[in-house]
């Protein structure tokens, strides 16, 4: 039997600059034995926890906690604050 499974290989979080980036794998196999596999990584910024549980399509209770204690609101008005600021 052949299946397809999607797996959150990396949950990376940067505690300085406030962003995450999520490496997801798509394994193939058949009987068990993996056939193929391929990657697919993307950076999230502060505020962004729905589009990470879009994303990952996966339970990441644990790190969703902590980033939301990171990404306070505060942390994200500063965050959007910087941007705005170094945009020309």
């Amino acid at each position: 039997m052949i299946t397809k499974e999607v797996v959150v290989s990396k949950f990376e979080i940067d505690t300085e600059a406030l962003t995450v980036s999520i490496k997801l794998d798509t394994v193939i196999k058949e009987d068990g034995r993996e056939l193929a596999r391929s990657s697919h990584r993307r950076g999230f910024v502060p505020g962004d926890i729905e589009d990470i549980r879009t994303y990952t399509g996966k339970d990441v209770s644990a790190e969703l906690i902590y980033l939301e204690s990171l990404w306070s609101p505060e942390a994200v008005a500063a965050y959007l604050v910087a941007v705005e600021e170094s945009t020309p």
